[in-house]
């Protein structure tokens, strides 16, 4: 069995506009709760939003499909229309990510194209500025790597929440990439894959995990 990291329960509010506690230190071994990270809510959508004025759906569902035209294979067979419905159901969740009193837009896409048959999807963290929306984090951005489940931890880097994106890979195992915010942006730090299955093809009480090298097409490290 490859070295085991320790786990403990990772926080994370799942309210309208979340208050994540803050704890100054960042801890020594990598963390994961598979019962408290999560997809984002389906009902809970751009467009469906009761957080967000129209003005603000507009502008958020306006910054979505620019996302989405960057990369031509994901709407390359859609109308304008149908681009513009596919940005407009992406899910959101309001999280005060730096402690301002201003939460960001964590956005997890929704629908074939930005998201795969095993639910994975794009990911992007916007956060609101005097001169528009400005994006922390785009998990398509060079790269087709696409996440399940959402988990922000409660210490921070340089300001910003650190944050823990985990794939689907199979019924029993999932990629885990740690983000940090650096240089004005979320980067990866460090890539992990947990398994509930051991050795001997047991099922195990909790999820192994150790780190694994971080593919190049996830974009740039910290």
């Amino acid at each position: 069995m490859k070295l085991l990291l320790s786990l403990s329960v990772g926080l994370l509010a799942c309210s309208h506009a979340q208050v994540v506690p803050h704890t100054t230190a960042t801890p020594t071994h990598f963390r994961w709760s598979e019962v408290q990270a999560h997809e984002l809510d389906y009902n809970r959508t751009i467009r469906k939003s009761h957080d967000l004025s129209q003005a603000a759906k507009d502008q958020l569902e306006k910054a979505v499909v620019l996302q989405l035209r960057r990369d031509d294979d994901l709407v390359d067979d859609l109308t304008e229309k149908q681009v513009q419905d596919l940005a407009g159901e992406t899910r959101i969740e309001l999280v005060d990510l730096n402690g301002d009193d201003k939460p960001e837009i964590i956005a997890q896409a929704n629908g074939l194209g930005p998201c795969g048959g095993t639910g994975n999807c794009i990911f992007w963290i916007f956060e609101r500025t005097g001169d528009g929306l400005k994006l922390l984090l785009s998990t398509n951005d060079r790269s087709q790597i696409t996440f399940e489940k959402i988990l922000i931890r409660p210490w921070s880097t340089n300001g910003y929440r650190d944050i823990v994106l985990g794939s689907h890979s199979n019924a029993s195992s999932r990629n885990l990439v740690w983000f940090q915010f650096s240089n004005g942006e979320y980067r990866i730090h460090a890539c992990y894959y947990s398994t509930w299955m051991g050795d001997d093809g047991q099922v195990l009480n909790a999820p192994a995990i150790w780190p694994e090298k971080c593919s190049r097409s996830l974009g740039p490290l910290r």
